[in-house]
């Protein structure tokens, strides 16, 4: 539902059109899907890993599409310089989150993803090929796995 409300037409403003909501948005729907779809009951701390660190994620695509938005986003807002600052705080609560209620090594390697998320942002711009957004950054939702099962099983 979050999802169709996005970006419907049966709506007469577009959640999207709303200044500075679309990385809270989009932090909001993952956290609830990693939180709540396959668990009996929605689970508080996954939920705000989650939705802290998928937000985070967002800003590098405002700040790309900083010149072409037509909606105000925190690039337009408050600046990218601000705005990658916000990620990294963002990153780094995701990660002491993950630290307090994960176990050991699910906290690892979600810090793992972290420090690669971190640097992700740190390169941001809008003169980055759309590969560093679509294949690298995007890449970031699946790190957390990729370095549990390499934890796990190497």
């Amino acid at each position: 539902m979050l999802g169709l409300a996005y970006n419907s037409r049966f709506l007469n403003t577009f959640v999207r059109k709303i200044p500075l909501l679309k990385i809270f948005y989009v932090g909001l729907s993952w956290a609830l899907v990693s939180a709540w779809l396959f668990l009996p009951k929605i689970d508080g701390a996954i939920f705000w890993v989650s939705f802290l660190y998928v937000s985070a994620l967002v800003l590098p695509f405002d700040i790309r599409d900083k010149s072409s938005d037509k909606v105000i986003t925190f690039p337009k807002f408050i600046g990218v310089a601000a705005t990658k600052r916000l990620a990294y705080v963002l990153l780094i609560f995701s990660g002491g989150l993950s630290f307090i209620y994960f176990n050991t090594l699910y906290a690892v390697a979600f810090g793992g993803a972290i420090v690669v998320a971190l640097a992700l942002v740190y390169g941001a711009s809008e003169s980055k090929p759309d590969w560093y957004f679509s294949l690298l950054v995007e890449t970031c939702c699946g790190l957390p796995l990729l370095f549990l099962i390499l934890l796990e099983y190497f």
